[in-house]
């Protein structure tokens, strides 16, 4: 893995205001692995923890094999927003209120599908 692939990641990973210790947690690393891709010590990265590593970070796989990031899939602010509600679901404690978010979801996908007509 090249510097600028860790540059690419640690700025990335700031921008949506995740630890080390976050997308470690998603990628099933340990906090110093992240570390060392990150600082380019460790030059190549598995396969499965670029897909993984992909979905932390919000950007295409192709991020992590080509030159500097034109586009992403999601700017910095959209990732933000769908972190922070990823984080208010894990907060949830009873059945009733994951059924409430649940039919609330629902019907987002229902106009999502019934607008694209």
């Amino acid at each position: 893995m090249a510097q600028d692939i860790g540059t690419m990641m640690k700025e990335r990973r700031e921008a949506l205001g995740l630890t080390m210790a976050d997308v470690a947690s998603q990628v099933g690393v340990g906090r110093s692995t992240i570390l060392r891709w990150e600082s380019g010590e460790i030059r190549s990265i598995k396969r499965a923890d670029i897909v993984l590593l992909s979905k932390a970070l919000y950007l295409p796989i192709s991020a992590f094999f080509s030159g500097p990031i034109e586009e992403t899939i999601e700017d910095s602010e959209t990732a933000k927003k769908k972190i922070a509600l990823i984080n208010r679901v894990r907060d949830l404690s009873g059945d009733e209120e994951i059924d409430q978010v649940s039919t609330a979801l629902d019907m987002v996908e229902y106009k999502r599908k019934h607008n694209k007509k």
